[in-house]
C-alpha cells in the first residue's frame, strides 16, 4: 500500500531526514504546483508522482497531477524531445512544431491553470 504522509517514513529515514524535507518544502506552501504526464499509470514517472503528489500535499504544498492527452504522432514528437535531451539527434519540422503546439494549447484550454 502506498504511504500517503511524510511521518509514515519517520521510523525508516529518521526524525532528522523528515525535518529537512519538511524545512524545504517551507518556501513553497502556499503556492500550487502541478505535474503534467502523459500516463496515469503504467511507467516510471506515474509511479513516482502516485506517491509523490499526495506526499508533496501532505508537506503543506498544494499539488495535483494532470494527464496529458495527444495523438500518436504527438507522443512520437514528445519522445523524440526525451531522446534529443539524452544525445539523440532531433528533427523537429514545421509538421511537427504545429502538432506539438496544437496539442499543447488544446490541453492548456481544458486543464488547471491556476498553478504556480
Amino acid at each position: 500500500m502506498m504511504k500517503k504522509s511524510l511521518d509514515e517514513y519517520r521510523e525508516v529515514v529518521g526524525d532528522h531526514v523528515v525535518g529537512e524535507i519538511y524545512a524545504k518544502a517551507r518556501p513553497l506552501q502556499g503556492k500550487h504546483i502541478v505535474h503534467v504526464n502523459s500516463t496515469s499509470q503504467g511507467g516510471g514517472v506515474a509511479e513516482i508522482l502516485s506517491s509523490l503528489v499526495p506526499l508533496m500535499n501532505d508537506v503543506g504544498i498544494e499539488t495535483d497531477w494532470r494527464v496529458l492527452h495527444g495523438s500518436s504522432d504527438f507522443f512520437t514528437i514528445t519522445k523524440k524531445f526525451h531522446n534529443a535531451l539524452q544525445s539523440g539527434t532531433l528533427n523537429l519540422t514545421d509538421i511537427k512544431k504545429q502538432i506539438y503546439n496544437q496539442t499543447n494549447e488544446a490541453f492548456a484550454t481544458y486543464s488547471h491553470k491556476n498553478a504556480d
